[in-house]
């Protein structure tokens, strides 16, 4: 409250119940435009992302997980399981 509306804003709701502070504190930030720091937007200076070129099959290069193709002998189990008749128990 405090970075987004000043500390005058936050001393007129610092004595009320929190779900009413809550209350005072949206009405108080409502036109301010302010954003709480997880909810902004990263820079594009600050955003990192990594270096990847495409088109080459680099032995040194790793996939992503969901990319490397070790799930395919999973699918294949799962469908086996699929394709047995189901038993019902007594």
């Amino acid at each position: 409250m405090r970075e987004g509306a000043g500390e005058q804003a936050a001393q007129l709701i610092d004595h009320l119940k929190k779900g009413d502070m809550a209350k005072e504190a949206e009405r108080l930030l409502a036109d301010s435009g302010w954003l709480p720091e997880p909810l902004r937007m990263v820079e594009a200076a600050e955003a990192s992302t990594p270096d990847v070129e495409a088109g080459g099959d680099e032995e040194g290069a790793a996939l992503p997980a969901f990319l490397s193709g070790d799930d395919e002998e999973e699918v294949a189990a799962d469908a086996e399981d699929e394709e047995r008749p189901l038993v019902a128990a007594e």
